[in-house]
């Protein structure tokens, strides 16, 4: 199981504490500072080590998160340990749309809104998950029929007659006479008259 730091500004607290209680029940180790951090303790040092010592920085990614000075040096403290990605230090949950801007839109983020609590716990949960999650997906069914058409078995054809087909077509005499052509034997009588017809 994973040990999760929730990045989050005030605002947006509600969010934050669904996300602790699902990741909770799910057996991930949760630092949540509206429950992690007690009184009389250094606040900066807890930030410290929730920043330092955990797998991953779970920012939960709004206009206001955006805007605040806080969340800024979280989560890029977070980004700064991984800055390619390969340990998914840095994961963005997004409660709303925005519109990211600069580092933001290298790093691949879950959208929550306009979910279901289902789908959004479902979505979540794979986000803290194995890197590698399986792949559920039902069989596609062929469109192509196994059987050759009744065309292609009999070996009809769709096309026209060949070139040698017309040639040998007993159409093709007279065809070739209404453009000028004359069969061989009267062509001959017309150049030589004393050759009787065969």
């Amino acid at each position: 199981m994973a040990r999760c730091f929730i990045s989050y500004t005030h605002a947006d607290e509600p969010w934050a504490k669904w996300i602790a209680a699902v990741l909770d029940e799910a057996g991930h180790e949760i630092i949540l500072q509206a429950s992690s951090f007690r009184p009389g303790e250094n606040f900066v040092l807890r930030m410290q080590e929730a920043a330092s010592s955990t797998d991953h920085t779970l920012v939960v990614l709004s206009s206001r998160y955006l805007g605040s000075g806080f969340g800024a040096v979280e989560w890029t403290a977070a980004f700064a340990a991984d800055p390619t990605g390969v340990n998914r230090k840095l994961i963005p949950i997004a409660i709303e749309p925005i519109i990211a801007a600069g580092l933001w839109k290298a790093i691949i983020r879950v959208e929550l809104y306009g979910k279901t609590e289902e789908a959004a716990r479902g979505l979540l949960l794979d986000a803290v998950g194995p890197q590698y999650s399986r792949v559920n997906a039902p069989f596609p069914e062929s469109r192509i029929s196994s059987e050759p058409s009744t065309t292609q078995a009999s070996g009809n054809r769709t096309h026209g007659p060949t070139a040698i087909e017309r040639a040998a077509s007993p159409c093709s005499v007279t065809r070739m006479t209404t453009v000028g052509y004359l069969p061989r034997w009267k062509e001959s009588r017309a150049r030589r008259p004393w050759i009787q017809k065969p």
